[in-house]
């Protein structure tokens, strides 16, 4: 019982559990219920929870995915750091465990396949693992390499390849290595040697790293042996810096027996070619008479059999213009005389050949100035197979030489001749053009000369970074 004297009013007022002054009490404040998953419970009403149903943990991104190869890094060489994330589609807490051992999101991985498990667990509801593999490859160069020989190829006993100087394998018995390298990641253009057996000029080559999957290299021999035609069975001592020394009266033209031209930045790009089959020709613009027609077949006869199979075959002109060949040019009224292939590419589909003759005889004993008129055709002929001249060596290509030039095609001419032709029929099977310019400058460095810059041409007849 409580007594409340309420105003000036002097009345006793007996009031039970409540107060007679200044109105009512204030209700008492109300509690907000919640559901388990912390939701506000309807009508506040405990009994009228419904159950929430856990939500199950899933992955919308994971890196790396799953069968990823991951490249080795440079400043881990021969580890790869590879970085793991994963995001899924509700919080939860990632953890990584790379070939059962826990990793944070980075890990420093050797070669080889290796398996990451994913365990994702949230806050509420059902938590989720998965596995993914990935593969980190040893980083290197695979190098095929093949020696030219008169009637098809060999793999040279011994061969070791080096990269930059560092990196070095051995060849197998098929003539295939890998050479595990770092440079393989770190360089755009690597340094590549390859020595053989004593029969093979030394390679040396700047490889762009778009070859380094599948480098194959066609090998030079020292000698090359003649299989056929009048020169059959002779052996003949290659030079590979004899045959590029430019002639001096010529050197403004870049002449070397075989050719190659300086460019803009210094760089040399080789011509290495050939026709991929019989060279057809025919004779235009100029009348031409049957005796003009009948010397020039034997001259192309003459030079099948010193090579040793047909070269050079006569068609006509319909022929040539559409399907490709060699474009004769007789003419009687002037004594300037050529002939050509053009461009740098390594499969020829035209040439030319002028013979411009002011008083050329009919007949096959006929001279120039003291010329045999077969020097003549044999030497512009001999141009479209795609040599220049030389002073290295007697030879039917000798121009403003020292010494007397050979009225005939000589053995050395035969053999260097027979060589590219088969190199190119090598770097055409394999799809390479790594070769001859390799074997000069590996053969430079042998001797203990500067190596020269070269350009790589690619068997269209473009240079190519």
């Amino acid at each position: 019982m409580r007594l409340n004297f309420c105003g000036a009013a002097s009345a006793l007022l007996l009031v039970l559990s409540m107060s007679a002054c200044g109105g009512s009490n204030p209700a008492a404040p109300v509690q907000t219920v919640h559901c388990a998953d912390g939701s506000v419970a309807p009508n506040n009403d405990a009994s009228k929870c419904v159950a929430a149903k856990p939500e199950t943990v899933s992955f919308s991104s994971i890196s790396p995915a799953n069968g990823s190869v991951i490249a080795q890094s440079a400043s881990v060489y021969p580890m790869a750091n590879v970085q793991f994330s994963a995001t899924t589609n509700i919080p939860a807490t990632v953890t990584y465990t790379l070939d059962g051992n826990s990793v944070s999101v980075q890990a420093n991985v050797p070669v080889g396949t290796h398996n990451l498990r994913i365990v994702a667990t949230p806050l509420i509801g059902v938590g989720s693992d998965t596995t993914i593999t990935f593969t980190v490859p040893q980083a290197g160069v695979n190098i095929h390499l093949i020696v030219a020989t008169a009637i098809g190829g060999r793999v040279p006993q011994g061969a070791r390849a080096v990269i930059e100087d560092a990196d070095s394998a051995s060849f197998d018995a098929q003539g295939n290595v890998f050479v595990p390298s770092r440079f393989a990641i770190t360089e755009s253009n690597a340094k590549i040697v390859i020595r053989g057996d004593a029969g093979m000029i030394p390679f040396l080559g700047r490889v762009p790293s778009r070859f380094f999957n599948n480098l194959t290299v066609i090998g030079v021999p020292t000698t090359f042996s003649i299989a056929s035609g009048v020169y059959a069975g002779q052996m003949i001592p290659i030079h590979m810096d004899s045959a590029y020394t430019l002639v001096t009266s010529l050197a403004q033209n870049h002449l070397s027996f075989y050719l190659r031209t300086q460019q803009a930045d210094g760089s040399w790009a080789y011509n290495v070619g050939s026709w991929p089959g019989t060279a057809k020709y025919a004779f235009f613009k100029y009348a031409v008479s049957a005796q003009d027609s009948i010397d020039t077949k034997k001259t192309t006869d003459s030079l099948n059999v010193m090579y040793g199979y047909t070269v050079f075959t006569p068609t006509d002109t319909a022929d040539v213009k559409a399907n490709g060949g060699l474009v004769v040019y007789l003419n009687h009224s002037n004594s300037v005389s050529g002939g050509s292939v053009p461009g740098l590419q390594g499969d020829y589909n035209s040439g030319e050949v002028d013979l411009q003759l002011a008083s050329w005889p009919a007949g096959t004993a006929g001279n120039l100035a003291g010329v045999p008129v077969y020097y003549l055709l044999w030497n512009e002929f001999l141009h479209t197979i795609g040599v220049g001249h030389t002073c290295s060596w007697v030879s039917l290509a000798q121009s403003s030489c020292s010494y007397d030039e050979s009225p005939v095609i000589t053995s050395r001419d035969v053999g260097y001749i027979l060589l590219m032709i088969r190199v190119r029929a090598l770097e055409r099977q394999y799809n390479t053009r790594f070769s001859m310019a390799q074997a000069h400058q590996g053969e430079r460095m042998s001797q203990g000369l500067s190596e020269d810059k070269v350009a790589y041409v690619d068997a269209n007849g473009n240079i190519v970074p």
